[in-house]
């Protein structure tokens, strides 16, 4: 639900020329509104009998209830890989297509060689700080940059929509692995000294699913910036050639 909800605030934000106003909240707020109550609605009778076994949220304290990261890589790395190449595809990919179509206006270049830069170094510096001060957070502080680093890319190319999503699957499927190592849900296994049992187990099928579905769409996209990178390295070579010819 929380991703359908992310879907209809982006499409509603090229809708409305990226700008904030009255418009752009009530045409979120309907379809929102109507997506959660027929979500309770329809689920009435489950919901009228099911007695919740979890007692509320809790904060993993101990270093020694994280993850360590070579066991994350063991069941995440194939998919870490594909996604991080997308996430370079990415970044290569819109100054190279502005090669091909000369597009861009002067805010853009603007906010593209000034305000994503900023964005990146504050990023970086987060993610420091919180290597620096909490204890064997090295899967934390991974997987939140990489998730962190995916909704970045997001925004810049949501114009271009399936790209866009893809980046999105992704980076939300690593803020779960991310967010299990801050969070985790009270239950009968927090009384036996392992809080992020049930969390793990219930979170991580969930990435799993969404990295699959991101692997294959990732190869495709990364096919496509390396026919990108042959066409921008075609250039000079067409360009001199053709410089030879008015020569003769």
């Amino acid at each position: 639900m929380g991703l359908m909800l992310v879907c209809i605030g982006l499409q509603q934000w090229q809708a409305h020329p990226s700008r904030l106003g009255f418009a752009w909240l009530l045409n979120i707020l309907l379809p929102a509104a109507c997506l959660v109550g027929l979500s309770f609605l329809l689920y009435l009778p489950f919901y009228l009998h099911f007695i919740s076994p979890s007692l509320g949220l809790g904060i993993v304290s101990s270093a020694t209830d994280r993850s360590q990261l070579p066991d994350e890589l063991l069941i995440y790395g194939l998919f870490a890989f594909l996604f991080l190449s997308l996430l370079l595809a990415s970044v290569l990919m819109r100054p190279l297509v502005a090669l091909f179509k000369d597009q861009k206006t002067n805010a853009e270049s603007e906010m593209s060689g000034v305000l994503w830069p900023g964005i990146s170094i504050v990023m970086l510096l987060v993610a420091v700080l919180i290597f620096w001060w909490v204890p064997n957070s090295a899967v934390l502080v991974i997987f939140g940059s990489t998730a962190a680093l995916g909704v970045l890319l997001l925004l810049i190319h949501l114009k271009d929509r399936a790209h866009a999503f893809t980046l999105l699957l992704g980076a939300l499927a690593f803020a779960l692995v991310a967010g299990c190592e801050v969070f985790f849900l009270r239950d009968v296994f927090a009384a036996q000294n392992l809080p992020r049992y049930n969390t793990v187990f219930k979170f991580y099928f969930q990435a799993w699913a969404l990295l699959s579905i991101v692997s294959g769409c990732s190869l495709f996209f990364i096919r496509s910036i390396f026919n990108i990178l042959r066409l921008a390295t075609m250039l000079p070579l067409a360009g001199s050639t053709r410089m030879l010819r008015e020569i003769r």
